[in-house]
C-alpha cells in the first residue's frame, strides 16, 4: 500500500518546510559558513591610522587604545583619533591638552581615562559625548610602563616603574596597586603585586586582573624578563598565579575575549623576548591562555610584529593598532577573528524573519481550522 498525502497536508508540511528554509538560509549566511572559515582563526587588515606627526620616538612610545560604546579611541600625544568598525574609517578629535608620554590609558563608565607618565602629569578624562578633556586627581606614586584595568567601575594601575631619565640600568619596578573610584575623584591603595614587573601585558576576565610576564628589573633586561601569570582578586585583595606563559614577553598587548561570541581566552600578543637572542626585534606571537584549563596555546600569528601597543575588542574580535617594530612607528591596523568565532546574528535580520515566521504561523493557523482533519491525515 502506498503513503498518500492529502493536498491540505502537502501544503502545511510546504509551510513549514519554506520556514525550515528562511532560518538555513539567514544561520548559514551569517553563521554557519563563517564558522568553518574561522576554525584557525584569522587576521583582516583594514584601515590604517592617518598619518601621525612623527617626532622624537620617546614621545611616541605606549600611545594606547580603549573601547567605548562599540567604537575604538586611539591617543597619541599630539593625536586623539576613534576608528568605526563598520564603517572602517576614522575621524580626529580633540588632542591631549597636557602633552602625557608614559600614561596608561583606559575606558570606564563611558569616559576615558590617561593615568600617569610624569611625575607632575594630572589624570587626564576624555568626554566622548562632548569631544572635551578635564583633569582630575593625579595617582598618588606616579609611574610609567605600566597600565589600567577597570573592575566593577574603578580603575586599578598595578606596578610599573618609577620615572627615570637616565639611562642606568639599576631601577627595580614598583609593588603599588592603585585603585581610582571615579565617583569620589579619590585613590586608595590595594595588596601590592607579588613580584613587581613593568612593561608586562594585562587584561581583565571574569572580574579578576591578569599580570602577565613583564621585566623585574632594569638589570640585565635580557635575563630579567618573567614568565609569570599573576592574578588579582579585587573582590578579595588577594593574589594568585596562573599557569606560567610559555615564552616571556615585554612590552606585548593583551586582552580577551568574553566567551559570547568567541571562546573566553586571553591573547598576548607580540612584545620582546629573550628567547631567540634577539632584543631588539619585535615578535608576532600570538599566545592564548584558557582559563578554565589553566593552559597556553598558541594561535595564528600577528601579521605585523610590533610593542607598545594596547590590543582592543569589540564584539570579541581583537583589534591590534599601530605600535613600533625597531623603532619605527607603525600604522598598520589588524582584526583577529579567533578560532571558534560565531558572528553576531545582525539586528536588521531580526524583522523579516519575524514577519516571515507570523505569516506562516498565521497561513498554518488558517488552514487547520479551515480542515481540522489535516493532522489527522
Amino acid at each position: 500500500m502506498g503513503f498518500y498525502m492529502k493536498g491540505g497536508t502537502r501544503k502545511f508540511l510546504f509551510y513549514i518546510f519554506v520556514l525550515l528554509m528562511a532560518f538555513s538560509v539567514v544561520a548559514s549566511f551569517f553563521g554557519v559558513e563563517k564558522v568553518t572559515a574561522q576554525e584557525a582563526g584569522s587576521w583582516t587588515t583594514l584601515a590604517p591610522l592617518p598619518m601621525r606627526q612623527f617626532i622624537y620616538k620617546s614621545d611616541v612610545a605606549y600611545t594606547g587604545t580603549a573601547v567605548l560604546n562599540g567604537k575604538i579611541y586611539y591617543i597619541d600625544v599630539n593625536m586623539t583619533l576613534r576608528y568605526d568598525p563598520e564603517a572602517n574609517n576614522w575621524t580626529e578629535l580633540a588632542p591631549l591638552p597636557y602633552v602625557n608620554h608614559w600614561g596608561a590609558l583606559v575606558a570606564c563608565q563611558n569616559k576615558i581615562y590617561v593615568i600617569g607618565g610624569n611625575s607632575e602629569d594630572p589624570t587626564q578624562v576624555y568626554d566622548p559625548a562632548t569631544d572635551t578633556w578635564e583633569n582630575r586627581t593625579s595617582i598618588p606614586s606616579t609611574r610609567v610602563l605600566n597600565e589600567a584595568n577597570v573592575v566593577d567601575g574603578k580603575i586599578y594601575v598595578i606596578g610599573g616603574q618609577f620615572p627615570s631619565y637616565t639611562f642606568e640600568y639599576n631601577i627595580f619596578p614598583s609593588s603599588s596597586n592603585d585603585v581610582y573610584d571615579p565617583e569620589t575623584d579619590s585613590w586608595s591603595q590595594m595588596a601590592p603585586i607579588p613580584i613587581p614587573v613593568r612593561s608586562y601585558a594585562s587584561a581583565v576576565l571574569d572580574d579578576k586582573i591578569y599580570i602577565i610576564s613583564g621585566l623585574q628589573s632594569n638589570l640585565n633586561p635580557g635575563y630579567n624578563r618573567n614568565h609569570l601569570v599573576q592574578i588579582f582578586d579585587p573582590a578579595t585583595n588577594q593574589w594568585t598565579n596562573g599557569t606560567s606563559i610559555p615564552i616571556p614577553v615585554t612590552s606585548a598587548g593583551a586582552c580577551a575575549t568574553t566567551g559570547v561570541s568567541a571562546p573566553k581566552r586571553i591573547y598576548v600578543l607580540g612584545g620582546h623576548s629573550d628567547y631567540y637572542q634577539d632584543l631588539l626585534h619585535d615578535k608576532d606571537f600570538n599566545q592564548v591562555y584558557d582559563p578554565e584549563t589553566d593552559t597556553w596555546t598558541n594561535a595564528t600569528a600577528l601579521p605585523t610584529p610590533r610593542n607598545g601597543f594596547d590590543a582592543a575588542v569589540i564584539n570579541d574580535e581583537i583589534y591590534v593598532i599601530g605600535g613600533s617594530d625597531r623603532d619605527i612607528d607603525l600604522t598598520e591596523n589588524e582584526k583577529y577573528t579567533p578560532a571558534g568565532y560565531i558572528p553576531e546574528f545582525p539586528s536588521w535580520a531580526i524583522l523579516p524573519l519575524l514577519l516571515a515566521v507570523t505569516l506562516v504561523a498565521v497561513t498554518c493557523k488558517h488552514k487547520l481550522n479551515k480542515h481540522p482533519s489535516i493532522l489527522g491525515n
